[in-house]
């Protein structure tokens, strides 16, 4: 699909979230909203500033590289998010939860802030869904249903967008597949990394997940103890750590 149609019908998704969340909402000045769209801010711009200066290969579960990231005289897999106006939610419920949207939409409920205090655990989650939009997971979840898809996009340019279910069309009640999620943890850790914040928590914001009954979570979920696992092997949390050593270094020479 074209990025194009995936940032309008984000956007318009995104829309429809924030009426329905209109009273539960929190103000852009509130403290909670400023902290967290201040580290998807640092998650965001430590993505662009890699995809400037290098390769970053990642790995899925099943060994194979989910994409590199180069610029090289060549782009890989990354056209759509030159331009990206990344948005963040955050909706007054105690649900353990966050979900992102096409087009660089993050929805983040204040449950999941009241069980993850330190802005290095929200980093995780932030970072997480920042790689589902990176991989363009929403997309690749939807093909499957390709003439679904169709439909409702031709509906949706030549008909009244409100008479087009257009949550249908990403099917936000089907899950990411396993293998989608591990590969967001996976892009997700090195991103955090890039963004000054130590990696090395993330495993155990994944065990700490496992250890609670967090069920809004980990119903869509991987388990915490295969995550906590997967991002402890050597290899990753060795190039993260490395990442986040630099990234601390370049901050300190900045200041």
């Amino acid at each position: 699909m074209p990025y194009i149609y995936e940032r309008k019908i984000g956007v318009r998704m995104f829309e429809k979230k924030k009426a329905r969340y209109k009273e539960r909402v929190l103000p852009k000045t509130h403290p909670e909203s400023v902290r967290v769209r201040m580290i998807l801010k640092d998650v965001v711009e430590a993505l662009h500033r890699d995809l400037k200066k290098e390769d970053l290969n990642y790995a899925s579960e099943n060994g194979a590289a989910l994409m590199a990231m180069t610029t090289k005289g060549v782009k890989l897999a990354t056209s759509h998010l030159e331009g990206l106006e990344w948005e963040v939610l955050v909706v007054k419920k105690d649900i353990v939860n966050a979900y992102c949207l096409p087009g660089g939409k993050i929805v983040v409920f204040t449950g999941i802030l009241k069980h993850f205090k330190t802005d290095e655990e929200i980093a995780t989650i932030i970072g997480h869904e920042v790689a589902h939009v990176v991989a363009r997971h929403a997309v690749e979840r939807f093909t499957k249903n390709i003439w679904l898809v169709l439909g409702q996009l031709i509906l949706y340019e030549f008909v009244n967008p409100d008479l087009v279910d257009i949550s249908s069309v990403f099917l936000l009640d089907l899950p990411f597949s396993r293998r989608m999620e591990i590969e967001a943890d996976h892009i997700g850790v090195l991103l955090m990394a890039s963004a000054g914040y130590d990696p090395r928590v993330a495993p155990k914001v994944y065990k700490k997940m496992g250890q609670k009954a967090l069920d809004d979570y980990i119903s869509t979920h991987p388990s915490g103890k295969t995550r906590c696992k997967l991002l402890s092997e050597a290899s990753l949390m060795q190039e993260a750590i490395s990442i986040y050593k630099d990234a601390i270094a370049r901050r300190e020479i900045d200041a």
